[in-house]
């Protein structure tokens, strides 16, 4: 028996040594929190903080949806200064085709687009109701400072309402634009995704 006994006492005194040598579980350390990455449904509505209606800056992107056609891109890819201007150059992805638009930013914020034949305002810094100004091959006319465009993504508060019109005095497109965020409307494209630096 007091083999048994010995047997018994070595098999305890054995488990008790290997359970005490092995690896506790390490308690669990404390993780630094990484900066917050802005949820990309609050910077698509609400902006990035700017006061701009058009913030042109390298590698922002715009992303609208259409009933009638395919996502439109539209992503700054180049920036340069010439004289007091800054000259951006967008690449517009529009029915599976690629076109280029340059837009020149003025020392007062002003947005101008760049065409063949002229350079002409697009987007005023500081637009009064009403004002008028050459666009293109007519005319762009303020229509609203408070304009409000519902998209299924967001509602958009306090919107500029940019109509532009041919010569001949019909329209030919509206543009609705958001500080901080850019253009988020054009005719029946919406805004669904944004990416500003």
């Amino acid at each position: 028996m007091q083999t048994v006994n010995f047997k018994h006492a070595l098999v305890v005194l054995m488990s008790i040594f290997v359970f005490s040598c092995s690896k506790k579980e390490d308690s669990p350390q404390p993780t630094s929190t990484p900066n917050p990455v802005p949820d990309p449904v609050s910077v698509l509505c609400s902006g990035n903080g700017s006061n701009s209606y058009f913030p042109l800056k390298l590698d922002n992107k715009w992303t609208y949806n259409s009933g009638k056609q395919n996502a439109i891109y539209q992503t700054i890819t180049k920036a340069k200064n010439q004289s007091s201007d800054v000259v951006f150059t967008s690449i517009s992805r529009q029915y599976s085709m690629d076109f280029e638009v340059t837009y020149i930013l003025k020392p007062n914020g002003d947005v101008y687009r760049a065409t063949d034949v002229t350079n002409t305002l697009f987007v005023p810094a500081n637009p009064t109701l009403n004002q008028e100004y050459p666009y293109s091959l007519g005319k762009m006319i303020v229509e609203s400072l408070t304009a409000t465009v519902v998209t299924p993504s967001c509602n958009y508060t306090n919107c500029l309402l940019l109509v532009a019109y041919y010569a001949n005095g019909n329209e030919s497109a509206r543009y609705y634009f958001k500080k901080g965020i850019g253009k988020v409307r054009e005719d029946d494209s919406d805004l669904s995704e944004i990416d500003l630096k």
